[in-house]
C-alpha cells in the first residue's frame, strides 16, 4: 500500500537522444517473451506516457522501493539504490529505424523514512502527428534484476488517450487505467479550447472467452452509454468520482469517440478475494454439470476445497495448484485487462491453462504466442489479432482454429490429474 510518493526528475544521463539510425533487427522478429512472464524476483517497474502539449511529452515512471536493491558504497552516506532506464523509439514494430534513444540513471538513497514508492518523469521527443513504439528496458543494477516493456506511443491529434493524465488528488499519476471503485481522482487535459469532459458510463456483463477452438461471432458493443455526465475544466484538471461498477469513457470533443477509458473492477483486483469469485475461473477446467454443482453449493469455501483435493490428491498437492492457478489469473489481470477483467479475455484464457508462452512475436496489428519451440510443428501457436475500439489499446482476439482442441483437453486434463501445465 502506497505511503506516500517521492518525486524524482531524471537529470544524470549516460547517453543523450541519438538521431535516427537503423537497428540489426526489427522488434517484430524478436521474441518478446518476457513482457508477459511476471518476474519472480519482484522487479516490475511502471510507466505511463503522457503528451503535456504540442511540443513536450512524458514519460512517468514508479518504481517499489522495497523491490530495489540497496547497497553501502560509502561508510558515512545511506545505503543506495542505482537504476538504470534505457528507452528506445520506433516508428512500429516492423521499422528497422531508430528514431531516439536514451538512457538515464537513478541514484535512490535509503533512509528510514522512505517511501513504498519512487515516482518521477523523463522527457521523450515525439512529434506531432505520429506513432511510435517505445521499447523500455529497466536494469536495477545492484540487484541485477531486469524488466522490458512496450507503450504504443500515439500524437495523432489533441484527443487521444495519452493526452490525459490521472492522478490522485494530491497529484500522484495512477499507473494503469483500473481504479478503485468511488475513488475521487484528477483528469489533466491541457487544452484550453475544451471547457468540460462528457463522462459516458458503461455498465456491461460480457461473456467468458470461449476454449480456443470454439467457433463463435462476439456480438458488437453498443457505444450508446447507460449514463452521461459532465465534469468542468478548471485550469486544465477534472475533479471525477469514479463509479461503483463498470467503467468511464471520457472524451472532451462530443463530436469524437477519442479519449480515455477508465474502470472499476472488483474488490481485491487483480487479485481474487472471495470464495464466489474464486469458483468462477473453475469454468476452464470443469464440466457444466461440475460448475453448475459448484456454484449452487451452500458451503462454497468447503466446495472449492474439496475440489482442488480431489484433483489433487493430498492437500499440500491442492496448495501448490492453488497457487499457481490464481497467480495466473493475477498476473493476466495485470497484463490484458481493458473493459473486462484479464483472466476472461482471449489471452488471460490461454495464458492461465497454457501459462506464459515460451516466445511472443509482436506485430503493429497481432500477438503470436508460442508454446514450445519455433518452427516446430509440435509447438502450439495461438495467434491474436488487435481489435480497433475506443475504449482500449488493450484488446486482442484469438484466431480460433479446431487444430487447437486436442492441446486443450491435454492442458484441463494436466489441471484435473494435479499437475501444473507448463508446455515447455
Amino acid at each position: 500500500m502506497m505511503k506516500f510518493s517521492k518525486w524524482i526528475y531524471i537529470v544524470l544521463v549516460a547517453l543523450v537522444a541519438i538521431p535516427s539510425c537503423t537497428s540489426t533487427t526489427k522488434l517484430s522478429s524478436t521474441n518478446l517473451a518476457s513482457i508477459y512472464n511476471w518476474s519472480d524476483e519482484k522487479f516490475n517497474p511502471q510507466y505511463i506516457v503522457y503528451h503535456d502539449n504540442d511540443s513536450s511529452s512524458s514519460l512517468y515512471f514508479r518504481f517499489n522501493s522495497e523491490e530495489l536493491t540497496y547497497r553501502m558504497t560509502d561508510a558515512t552516506k545511506p545505503a543506495e539504490a542505482k537504476i538504470k532506464i534505457n528507452y528506445t523509439l520506433y516508428d512500429s514494430f516492423e521499422s528497422e529505424i531508430i528514431k531516439d534513444s536514451l538512457t538515464s540513471y537513478l541514484i535512490e538513497n535509503s533512509s528510514a523514512n522512505d517511501p513504498n514508492y519512487i515516482t518521477g518523469r523523463i522527457d521523450i521527443k515525439v512529434k506531432r502527428d505520429q506513432r511510435y513504439v517505445l521499447r523500455i528496458i529497466t536494469a536495477d543494477i545492484y540487484g541485477g534484476k531486469e524488466s522490458e516493456q512496450f507503450i504504443n506511443v500515439t500524437k495523432l491529434d489533441l484527443l487521444t488517450r495519452q493526452n490525459y493524465l490521472v492522478t490522485d488528488t494530491s497529484g500522484t499519476p495512477i499507473f494503469g487505467s483500473y481504479i478503485n471503485q468511488s475513488q475521487e481522482v484528477l483528469v489533466h487535459f491541457n487544452h484550453i479550447r475544451f471547457k468540460e469532459l462528457e463522462i459516458r458510463g458503461y455498465n456491461r456483463e460480457f461473456k467468458l472467452a470461449p476454449p480456443p477452438f470454439a467457433t463463435y461471432t462476439p456480438k458488437p458493443f453498443l457505444y450508446e452509454a447507460e449514463n452521461i455526465s459532465y465534469a468542468k475544466l478548471t485550469n486544465g484538471i477534472a475533479k471525477i468520482t469514479m463509479p461503483a461498477n463498470g467503467f468511464i469513457h471520457l472524451i472532451a470533443d462530443k463530436d469524437s469517440r477519442k479519449g480515455i477509458t477508465l474502470y472499476t473492477y472488483p474488490e481485491h483486483f487483480p487479485a481474487f478475494g472471495t470464495n464466489e469469485r474464486m469458483i468462477e475461473p473453475l469454468r476452464y477446467i470443469t464440466s457444466k454439470k461440475e460448475y453448475q454443482e459448484l456454484t449452487e453449493n451452500p458451503e462454497l469455501k468447503r466446495a472449492l476445497d474439496q475440489f482442488w483435493i480431489e484433483n489433487a490428491t493430498n492437500p499440500e498437492r491442492a496448495k501448490e495448484l492453488i497457487k499457481h492457478f490464481y497467480n495466473r489469473i493475477e498476473y493476466a489481470n495485470i497484463y490484458f485487462s481493458s473493459f473486462d477483467e484479464g483472466w476472461r479475455t482471449d489471452r488471460g484464457m490461454a495464458y492461465l491453462i497454457f501459462g506464459p508462452p515460451n516466445a511472443i512475436y509482436k506485430t503493429s496489428s497481432a500477438e503470436s504466442w508460442v508454446y514450445g519451440e519455433d518452427n516446430n510443428y509440435m509447438s502450439v501457436n495461438f495467434v491474436f489479432s488487435k481489435v480497433i475500439n475506443p475504449f482500449s489499446d488493450n484488446d486482442y482476439r484469438l484466431n480460433r482454429s479446431s487444430i487447437y482442441k486436442s492441446h486443450w483437453y491435454r492442458a484441463v486434463d494436466s489441471w484435473r490429474q494435479g499437475r501444473v501445465f507448463l508446455n515447455n
